[in-house]
């Protein structure tokens, strides 16, 4: 139940119950109007942070540190401070960390408990037996008076709320972002990127076996980088997607793929050596920021192939953008191809995919037959429409797409 219907609700009842001085207070307290004061939480975070700069659309950083001593206090409506028994209760879900024995289920320990002081008593108690104990934050429905929903989930949540969504005002394409693009315009021999990795895609092909399908299956890592460049004063974008049958979505994995990248813009002139800046953009992953191997890898490959770089990441939660759009097209394309497969005696099928995970005594590379059939020439540039889109798709900005893959055999190479 969302805070809103529980006041309405609570309104109804106190009409019966209360004098109407009492729910007028209340009632106050809760609508401008006939409108309510808190549609979204957004709009209550905004009771705890001083007034916005109108200019830049943003509060005063210190506020948003929570640092700032003139901002509002949380103010609760005087109904909704009941934390005893009979105060009026409310129900809601949380995700709440759960200990869990495999063997015995629910383990049930105070807030703030380590995993290494949780123990299974029945598995104490069976000395041959070794406890297994598995933590996950899981959705849980609570019920609770509604001071202490006010107390211990929803005001905590709020102040989350006014240090995050700042960030995500601050870092988006209409602060920083637009700042870095403008840049762009006025520097030509500079290039915007911004990746992002996709789910890794199952193989899942048609007409396999279930023991095959079952935990045993191919997979393909999956990341896309846009690469935005000035070209007789109009930004043009290439796409380079990075195909891999064994890749973590972490920064070595990242510098790999750059390093590629990069020598693939020196040999086609996009960028050029010791006269450019890459203005990366990535997802808030913190294993993109929260390593130092990323920092000495970046500063590795800066000084290996002469570039500078300058990487933004952005706030965890961001919307969907066009790196997620191209990564998504290319699975769905994927996942079509497998269900129209090759014919082991017919030659002429380069548009199917090849489903065989062995080839005589030798493996195959998942990651090479992606790369193959994304690399087809309706796939690289795009499928061309009539005459009549011909105008359209001279404006369209992606001129081209860049495929590269790396196979489990040049990985055992490398090691």
């Amino acid at each position: 139940m969302s805070l809103n219907s529980w006041r309405a609700r609570r309104i109804n009842k106190l009409n019966d119950d209360v004098s109407e001085e009492r729910l007028l207070k209340y009632r106050n307290e809760i609508y401008n109007g006939d409108e309510l004061k808190h549609k979204k939480p957004r709009d209550l975070m905004h009771e705890i942070l001083c007034p916005w700069d109108t200019d830049l659309g943003l509060p005063n950083w210190k506020c948003v540190l929570r640092r700032c001593n003139d901002c509002p206090k949380y103010s609760i409506p005087y109904e909704e401070r009941g934390t005893n028994d009979a105060a009026p209760t409310i129900k809601f879900h949380v995700y709440k960390g759960i200990y869990k024995c495999l063997d015995h289920g629910v383990i049930n320990v105070p807030n703030g408990t380590k995993k290494k002081d949780v123990v299974c008593q029945i598995c104490q108690s069976m000395a041959s037996k070794k406890d297994r104990i598995r933590f996950r934050k899981e959705l849980t429905l609570l019920t609770k008076p509604i001071g202490i929903f006010h107390q211990q989930y929803l005001h905590p949540l709020i102040e989350k709320v006014a240090f995050h969504l700042p960030h995500v005002i601050m870092l988006s394409k209409n602060y920083c972002g637009k700042m870095r693009k403008d840049l762009l315009l006025t520097r030509p021999n500079d290039i915007v990127t911004r990746r992002d990795y996709a789910e890794r895609l199952a193989g899942k092909f048609n007409m396999e076996i279930q023991s095959q399908h079952f935990g045993t299956t191919c997979s393909l890592s999956m990341e896309g980088v846009s690469v935005e460049y000035m070209k007789e004063n109009n930004i043009e974008i290439q796409f380079h997607s990075h195909f891999a049958d064994k890749s973590d979505p972490n920064a070595a994995s990242t510098h790999a793929h750059m390093k590629v990248l990069i020598e693939e813009l020196y040999k086609n002139k996009t960028l050029v050596e010791n006269t450019g800046t890459i203005w990366e953009f990535t997802d808030g992953c913190a294993k993109q920021y929260r390593c130092a191997k990323a920092v000495h890898l970046l500063s590795f490959l800066s000084s290996l192939l002469k570039v500078t770089i300058d990487r933004q990441i952005d706030a965890p939660g961001h919307g969907k953008g066009f790196v997620d759009g191209e990564n998504g097209i290319d699975k769905s394309y994927l996942a079509m191809m497998m269900c129209m497969l090759q014919c082991p005696e017919v030659e002429t099928q380069e548009r199917r995919m090849q489903a065989a995970t062995m080839i005589e005594n030798a493996s195959t590379s998942f990651a090479e037959e992606c790369a193959r059939l994304c690399s087809h020439g309706d796939r690289k540039t795009g499928v061309k429409r009539t005459r009549k889109d011909a105008k359209r798709e001279k404006e369209e900005k992606l001129k081209e797409r860049f495929i590269m893959f790396k196979s489990m055999k040049m990985l055992s190479t490398m090691t």
